[in-house]
């Protein structure tokens, strides 16, 4: 299941603007990627890791400014499409499950 996020938040004043950053430094960390400025997407395995991440995501959600988690299923995520400069794209692929020995 895909997790995606879409954000708005202020950069002015200068304090909010150290929010912004931490918040997108904190979602990096988390393993997401950004698809646009405002907008990251992750791969997790199960519902239930999805709603793990949406909660923790909520639990560091900014003081300010706009944020939308959406939870999208494998299947959904290939019907969405994606262009760039016009040009048709394919949807981001799910990592390859790796195996621990």
């Amino acid at each position: 299941m895909w997790v995606i996020i879409f954000f708005d938040l202020p950069v002015d004043p200068a304090d909010n603007r150290k929010i912004y950053a931490d918040f997108r430094k904190f979602i990096l960390r988390k393993g997401f990627q950004a698809v646009q400025k405002s907008v990251y997407i992750r791969w997790t395995d199960s519902a239930a890791a999805a709603d793990f991440c949406r909660h923790d995501i909520e639990k560091n959600c900014p003081p300010c400014g706009q944020l939308a988690i959406f939870c999208v299923t494998e299947k959904n995520m290939r019907a969405t499409l994606f262009f760039r400069d016009g040009k048709s794209e394919n949807a981001p692929e799910k990592p390859e499950p790796f195996f621990i020995f």
